[in-house]
């Protein structure tokens, strides 16, 4: 127990030194929501933490950095912009 925890400290400040953690608040939601219904109309589902991550970069005007781009693909018609492998 006391391993875990210490290790559970160095990466929550290892995370607060390097990155900025953006909560998800309203804004966001509907977002997400939006972009859930449009994809449902054509029959597909983006599993609901997916659909959080995108519209927190979409809100936040921010790149996604994703090894798994095919989840998110469908979503540059939204305004989701992805890094490239030259940036």
């Amino acid at each position: 127990v006391y391993r875990t925890n210490k290790n559970a400290e160095k990466i929550k400040n290892f995370i607060d030194k390097y990155f900025k953690v953006l909560n998800v608040e309203q804004g966001i939601s509907k977002k997400a929501a939006e972009i859930s219904a449009e994809l449902a109309k054509d029959g597909k589902i983006l599993d609901a933490r997916d659909l959080l991550i995108a519209s927190t970069a979409i809100v936040h005007n921010l790149r996604l950095w994703t090894e798994n781009r095919k989840h998110f693909n469908r979503l540059e018609g939204h305004g989701l912009r992805f890094y490239s492998s030259e940036d």
